[in-house]
């Protein structure tokens, strides 16, 4: 029964899973992999623990609760998850500062993602983690929305439609 027990719990072991590491996006990696091993790479560092906004959101809306407690709940989860999640790599990255691997650190709680800019190895090593889904370039230009016009109150613009007329071609 021993040699049994044995067999079983040895299974057990094996079953358990592992926390894997993250990955470099495929393109970034092959510049990665071409650049000189000093050069400072701005980077996106998406860590694996992330709030599920889905599920608070089904919970919140069997609740009816109102968009100021809506608002508040999510935002306080996502900076807490951020929070609570990012120290340990943000104490890596500030020793690869100190030795002149990396710089400029910003923590981003909206998604639980850092930026950074570090040696190829640095990053490599960043992707490695338990603790980080995906390491994507950082110097990829981001397209913001441009504001739309604002009115007065009540206010109606001249070529202004009701929603969903040009849909209708009316």
């Amino acid at each position: 029964h021993v040699c049994i027990f044995a067999v079983l719990a040895l299974f057990a072991l094996l079953a358990v899973p592992t926390a894997a590491a993250g990955e470099i996006d495929y393109p970034f990696a092959v510049r990665l992999q071409d650049s000189d091993p000093n050069r400072l790479h701005a980077a996106i560092v998406v860590l694996d623990d992330q709030v599920d906004t889905r599920a608070a959101s089904l919970w919140l809306d069997g609740m009816h609760a109102t968009r100021a407690f809506r608002h508040e709940l999510i935002v306080t989860r996502l900076r807490d998850k951020a929070r609570t999640t990012q120290a340990g790599l943000i104490a890596v990255i500030e020793e690869q500062v100190r030795l002149g691997r990396a710089r400029q650190v910003e923590s981003y709680w909206l998604m639980n993602a850092i930026f950074v800019q570090a040696t190829p190895g640095v990053l490599a090593a960043i992707a490695q983690r338990a603790d980080v889904a995906k390491v994507f370039d950082g110097a990829v230009p981001i397209e913001l929305i441009r504001p739309t016009a604002v009115g007065e109150a009540g206010e109606r613009f001249e070529d202004a439609n009701e929603p969903g007329v040009a849909d209708i071609n009316a």
